[in-house]
């Protein structure tokens, strides 16, 4: 049987299909999950048998996080965090974190689940200056507009306000990010909080 070079997956020929006609992606889906959790699994016994340094093992262990993020693997994603320490304050090359990353890739429920535990990571910014909602209002078409609604709900006012009015390094808001995309939703979502902590006094 053919295997995919990109996954390590096999490849069901054209002629190996269901009876009503179709492949079964569920299946398909479930051996990549099942292959990432694996690699998972047997980095940490390698590493542990041949006393490869625990440096060298975090940063395998950032690098299968950051795929799982960008892949929608939050579970996986969640048991990284949870059993690697400091995880949550590790940046990548551009200057992101897990939570940052959550956040470009629209990941609501690693990102909550990461302020739940740590809400003062909201601070984190990356190399752009971008902090949480700079990255989530420029997600396209209205997507991240629960996890936005979310994060707001759980931080409190003093945190918000500082995420609202942050400017990143090209001296913009979120508010001005959601308006360069022409994105009136999140304008609306954002101008709706401002006036509420206006008004909270």
């Amino acid at each position: 049987m053919d295997v995919c070079l990109n996954c390590n997956v096999n490849k069901r020929p054209f002629t190996d299909l269901e009876e009503d006609g179709e492949v079964d992606f569920n299946d398909v889906i479930a051996n990549l999950v099942d292959k990432q959790e694996s690699d998972l699994s047997g980095m940490q016994d390698f590493t542990t048998a041949t006393g490869i340094s625990s440096r060298m093992k975090s940063e395998d262990e950032f690098s299968l996080l950051e795929n799982a993020i960008e892949q929608g693997n939050i579970d996986l994603a969640i048991k990284l965090t949870k059993q690697t320490k400091n995880f949550l304050e590790r940046r990548n090359d551009q200057g992101e974190t897990p939570l940052l990353l959550a956040a470009k890739f629209n990941q609501n429920r690693l990102i909550i689940a990461i302020l739940k535990k740590q809400p003062e990571l909201a601070q984190q910014v990356d190399q752009q200056g971008n902090n949480l909602l700079h990255l989530l209002t420029n997600v396209q078409e209205n997507q991240a507009k629960k996890t936005i609604e979310n994060v707001l709900t759980l931080l409190d006012k003093k945190m918000k306000e500082w995420l609202i009015s942050g400017l990143n390094r090209r001296q913009q808001t979120p508010e001005q990010i959601a308006r360069k995309n022409d994105n009136m939703e999140y304008i609306d979502l954002l101008n709706r909080q401002i006036n509420f902590l206006d008004s909270s006094f």
